[in-house]
Formats: structure tokens, sequence, C-alpha cells
């Protein structure tokens, strides 16, 4: 029955944004770079995304990521195609791969977004293959603006029955473009992590962090999905990082 009301409310979520305002602003482009310490394990990389508008009312954005979770290399590819009014929130379809070592898995699902004054509703839904078994996953969240450049969210996911809860934090910085970013997670199969990174938004406008958010581009899910792929996984030598 849990399950069951977790996937209605997602997609209760993901059925809220039904308006037009621009998708995404002007092509743009966000990097970043990450540290943390994993079950006691270094964990590194950095990932990166370009978003361009299609029309004035929808969005495409290409993912990537890269990196190590020792011992294993980490590398995935996505793709977001989406609707967006910036007023209102977001609607849109992704698809993703991901491989941590020698296991792999694929995406394929729905992602959604809400805004109110200072808070986005998020959720997203799918099915996943790969080296683990068929299933599908699902997640909800919350982003809660302290200040137009500061931000705490939590997420709550589910993916081959194994449940993951998250804790982030970002702030832009004074330098244009530039922000601090953290997360804490834990979940099951003994899965704890926590990290601290960097991230540059490339943009022509010196935009405060929630417009970053809300005009320019989606988060890039994979550092999730290569999470959710370690915690199926019992092959997997080593947890990763999640998504804020």
């Amino acid at each position: 029955m849990r399950k069951v009301l977790f996937t209605v409310a997602v997609a209760c979520l993901l059925c809220q944004v039904v308006t037009a305002n621009e998708a995404v602003s002007a092509l743009n482009a966000k990097l970043e770079g990450l540290y943390g310490n994993i079950d006691g394990g270094a964990a590194k990389g950095g990932a990166g995304s370009v978003s361009l508008p299609i029309g004035t009312d929808f969005g495409i954005q290409f993912d990537g990521l890269f990196g190590e979770i020792n011992p294993d290399d980490v590398h995935g590819a996505g793709l977001h195609a989406f609707w967006r009014d910036s007023s209102v929130g977001l609607i849109g379809l992704t698809a993703g791969h991901a491989e941590l070592g020698k296991n792999e898995t694929n995406r394929f699902g729905l992602e959604g977004e809400y805004y109110l004054e200072k808070i986005t509703f998020t959720g997203n839904v799918g099915h996943q293959g790969g080296d683990i078994d068929a299933s599908p996953y699902a997640g909800v969240g919350g982003q809660y603006y302290l200040t137009d450049n500061t931000m705490v969210s939590g997420l709550i996911s589910t993916s081959n029955d194994l449940e993951r809860y998250a804790l982030g934090f970002e702030t832009q910085t004074s330098v244009r473009g530039l922000s601090l970013f953290a997360s804490l997670a834990t979940g099951e199969n003994h899965y704890e992590g926590a990290f601290l990174g960097l991230r540059f938004y490339f943009s022509g406008d010196n935009k405060s962090l929630i417009r970053r958010h809300r005009e320019d581009d989606p988060v890039n899910s994979l550092w999730g999905t290569v999470t959710d792929l370690f915690m199926s996984k019992p092959t997997v030598a080593a947890p990763v990082i999640m998504d804020n």
C-alpha cells in the first residue's frame, strides 16, 4: 500500500503543471565538481549540463558525468525534453544511462516541478533496467529558498524496492555564477553518504539562484541514478553520491 500511495503522489505532482512563460531563457550550461567520503571511501567526480530553448514553451537538456568511487569508475549520459512555464512549473521526459564499475543501468521516465513563491515541489517516475532487475523508480522532494540565493532541499526516492533519503543545500557566492553545494544521504542496504562541491553556471545574465533553477537547466539526475545502481546491485564495490 505504501508503494501505491507513493506512486500516486508522484503522478499527482506531475499532473499539476498544466498552463506559458519561457521554458529556457537562453542557451546555458553548468559544470560541477565534488568530493565525498562514502562509508569511509573517497568519492570524487564532475558533471555538466547544457540546456537550450526549443521555441518559447519547450526546452532540451543534455547531461554528462564522470568520476571515481574508489576503486570503480563512474560514467553517465542523460537527456531531458520538457515543457516549462518559469512562473508555474515543468513537466518533461527523461532518459539516462549510467555505469558504476562493470554494472550499468538505463532509465526512461517523467519529471515534474511545481513552483510556489519560495518553494519548489519536485517529482519523477519511470522504469529502469540493465544489470539490475527491471523495475519502476520514483521520487518526491522539495526545495525551500531561505533567500533568493540560498536553498535547502529534501528528497525521498524508491528504486528496486529500496528507499533513499537525502538532504541538500546550495548557496550562490559573491562570485558571479559560482555556488557551493552539499548533501547528506542515507538509505537501505546500509547506504550512507556525504559530499561537498562547487557548481558554476554559465549564463549571460547575473541571475539569482532561484531564477537559475527555474529559468535555465533542470537538475542533472545522473548522480541519483548511479546511487540507486549501487544500492540495487550487491556486486558494486562502493556507494555513490546523490542529487540535491
